[in-house]
């Protein structure tokens, strides 16, 4: 008797934090990233209340910046809408270092002084 093996065809597969999918779209990829930035935000809430404005820099840096950061040469030539979910978690990101509300508008400039 042969043993039987069930073949099982995966739509993504990690690879060095990168997530590919079958058509090369990373959709998922980004999606993966996005989650991990916002999640690391609400994780670094209630630890940023208590330190100074510059630790609280440093922490948004190491934890959300660096996931946004990381392969970030594989979006080269991402459509529009992947854009958008990473600069949005980029945003975020950013409104919570300077301490702005969640619809209000991040200008260039603020992004260009954090960076």
């Amino acid at each position: 008797m042969w043993p039987r093996f069930r073949l099982v065809i995966q739509e993504t597969a990690p690879d060095l934090g990168v997530v590919f999918d079958s058509r090369l779209s990373l959709f998922d990829h980004v999606a993966a990233v996005c989650r991990s930035g916002y999640y690391q935000l609400r994780q670094l809430r209630p630890v940023a209340r208590c330190s100074s404005e510059n630790a609280e820099k440093m922490m948004i840096q190491t934890f959300v910046i660096s996931r946004l950061n990381y392969s970030n040469a594989l979006c080269y030539g991402i459509s529009n809408e992947l854009k958008r979910c990473l600069q949005s978690a980029q945003n975020a990101a950013a409104r919570f270092v300077t301490g702005t509300r969640r619809y209000d508008h991040i200008l260039p400039a603020v992004l260009c002084q954090l960076h």
